[in-house]
């Protein structure tokens, strides 16, 4: 295996030589780690090749928006509960800020017309952030494995369609 080739490349490299003192198990497993990273970037690529592509960029009042609306539906549905309180229910957030860090990752000069799937949507915060940014009703899909979480998503993705003037989900 690749493992295997690279961990004798260590091996070789860390012969025994009287004026060099030997390596340690920590070191060489270190070593057979930093290989292991540089034949992965060799086979990927230099990611700051992906700084030239195209983003999308948000406008300070779209993303003023996905925060209202992140925050206001958080507040709606769990705002007398705390932190722990959500947690034990396995109620957990992308926050906003985060939400419109994540669109402004896709590649792609607008979302309009383009299918979007979140394949762990819970209540939509991203389905919900995209919808505002400009992505088509008809276009956005999520997959949750609580039946209840659907429902909710649902109702809040049609709540932000009334509110943008779009076709219900």
């Amino acid at each position: 295996t690749e493992e295997e080739i690279i961990e004798e490349e260590v091996e070789k490299s860390s012969t025994v030589d009287n004026n060099k003192p030997q390596q340690t198990e920590e070191q060489k497993e270190q070593q057979v780690e930093e290989k292991a990273i540089y034949k992965n970037e060799e086979m990927v690529g230099n990611s700051s090749n992906l700084a030239s592509e195209q983003h999308i960029v948000l406008s300070q009042k779209v993303k003023d928006l996905i925060i209202k609306e992140n925050n206001d539906f958080k507040e709606e549905q769990y705002g007398n509960l705390s932190k722990e309180e959500r947690k034990k229910l396995g109620a957990f957030y992308t926050p906003g800020e985060i939400v419109i860090k994540m669109i402004e990752k896709f590649k792609w000069e607008g979302l309009k017309g383009k299918n979007i799937l979140d394949p762990c949507c819970g209540s939509g915060n991203l389905l919900a952030g995209v919808l505002i940014a400009g992505a088509d009703s008809d276009k956005i899909f999520g997959n949750e494995i609580n039946e209840e979480m659907v429902e909710l998503c649902r109702k809040r993705l049609n709540k932000v369609c009334d509110m943008l003037g779009k076709p219900h989900i």
